[in-house]
């Protein structure tokens, strides 16, 4: 995967579901900001998704999201569809459900 650079396009959210708040983290008070790294490739879809930091067992739920997610593909400067990697903070309050 590439890093996006100037002239590239960026890829566009098409479908984000966010994931569910687990009932049994949420019964023992478990809290916590997940940071997840992903790459989308060439088709927009999401691939090989990691959990990078925050509390383990927010991850099924993180990870049924992101293989929902779909985007219109990043371009290169010839307009070329390349796969790019990208991370996104998956935030878990009691206060925000």
């Amino acid at each position: 995967a590439v890093t996006l650079v100037e002239g590239m396009t960026p890829p566009k959210p098409l479908s984000q579901p966010m994931p569910s708040y687990p009932d049994a983290l949420k019964a023992q008070g478990i809290e916590g900001v997940c940071v997840v790294r992903y790459k989308i490739d060439e088709s927009g879809a999401v691939v090989g998704a990691k959990l990078v930091s925050g509390p383990p067992g927010f991850w099924p739920v993180i990870a049924a999201a992101l293989r929902q997610w779909r985007f219109t593909p990043a371009r290169d400067a010839s307009g070329t569809a390349v796969p790019l990697t990208r991370t996104h903070r998956f935030k878990f309050g009691l206060d925000t459900g």
